[in-house]
């Protein structure tokens, strides 16, 4: 079975990247598949060799074409899909301009068009609403990582939940790899490591966990905060921290291929985004045993334990995520975890959907 996946968001180290990567891995290991990628940006040998990338074909297609250049994107999208014989094209997104990566699959002849969708909002509302009637017309398959990406892309039609496979087993936790990221950042045993994993971006709304630590600082001077990831407006957050005078209170980690290690080291982990089409990053948290945080603007299906707990992230909130952080006791037993709770996301399970999806969809 060949199958082309086109990514409408850069392909990097990310939340969507990783979900398709772990796809990846898993149709190819599993089953009698080739896959391809069409992607927006171009892609570095390290990355490559990094997520084991090698036998894959990568196509790039700039996202500014689709809707400076849509004629031109359209045939040559078509092209690259008729010359490689794809049996499904599966294309993740999170509006309607995903029409443009549909109907050029339609035109190539592509019988198993799947449109996957990863959030609840888009960059172009306009163009959203414009190509929604149209967008509706050229997909066969319908899938969402929740109940509310779903929804706000596909409407009132029918869709199938997948939810964001990956390997559980990974993120148990890991006292070597807890004492060896404090230890390399002088973390003391009495401080109180908050955690974040994602993107620095307006979305993930990493200024308030700022002010969260500015705040507890005020205090308790036990608290240190640790963000993992990179982005647009990493520098923005690192200027706001030295104006707080917080330099020696929060560790910039940068991205990494290994999470659940950083995981491990985390006290308490915080998720303030404005939005998320799933935010699998609270997931993989609650696997390591560590009590969460979590943005009122994140779909509660993300919530497998007790041990979550949701507000709202207004200015004027920050007392209340404070408040709730100070109650945590940070010396609860972490490796009692039991990580079947969360088999909904084990990737075997997930990928074995998938596969099933295509077969049948084939079959029609």
């Amino acid at each position: 079975m060949k199958i082309l996946m086109i990514m409408t968001s850069n392909f990097h180290q990310s939340g969507i990247t990783n979900v398709v990567l772990n796809y990846y891995h898993s149709l190819i290991e599993n089953y009698d598949c080739e896959v391809d990628f069409v992607v927006p940006n171009k892609i570095d040998e390290k990355f490559i060799k990094n997520n084991r990338l090698e036998n894959a074909h990568f196509f790039v297609m700039p996202r500014k074409m689709r809707i400076l250049c849509t004629p031109l994107y359209i045939r040559k999208l078509k092209k690259i899909i008729k010359i490689g014989q794809y049996d499904v094209v599966h294309a993740h997104g999170s509006s309607s301009l995903l029409f443009f990566e549909l109907y050029s699959a339609k035109l190539a002849g592509v019988k198993v068009r799947i449109a996957h969708s990863h959030s609840v909002k888009t960059e172009h509302p306009f163009f959203h609403k414009l190509l929604t009637k149209p967008f509706m017309k050229v997909y066969t398959k319908a899938i969402a990582c929740s109940v509310e990406a779903g929804n706000w892309l596909f409407k009132n039609n029918n869709f199938e939940i997948i939810t964001n496979g990956f390997d559980i087993r990974r993120f148990k936790y890991d006292e070597n790899f807890r004492n060896k990221i404090r230890d390399k950042y002088s973390i003391k045993d009495n401080e109180v490591l908050l955690g974040h994993v994602g993107l620095f971006n307006e979305t993930k709304n990493q200024i308030f966990l700022v002010k969260i630590l500015d705040n507890l600082c005020k205090k308790n001077k036990n608290y240190k905060l640790l963000l993992v990831g990179d982005g647009i407006l990493k520098e923005n957050v690192i200027k706001y921290v030295d104006e707080k005078g917080l330099k020696d209170k929060v560790i910039f980690f940068g991205t990494t291929n290994k999470p659940e290690d950083v995981y491990s080291a985390m006290d308490i982990f915080l998720l303030p985004s404005k939005f998320e089409g799933l935010g699998i990053v609270a997931v993989e948290a609650q696997i390591s045993g560590l009590p969460c945080i979590i943005s009122n603007s994140v779909p509660h299906i993300v919530a497998i334990n007790k041990n979550v707990k949701f507000l709202n992230i207004e200015n004027s909130d920050i007392s209340l995520w404070c408040d709730n952080i100070e109650k945590i006791d940070k010396d609860d037993l972490r490796e009692n975890n039991d990580i079947s709770f969360y088999k909904e996301y084990d990737i075997d399970n997930c990928h074995s959907k998938l596969y099933k999806i295509y077969v049948e969809e084939l079959k029609k």
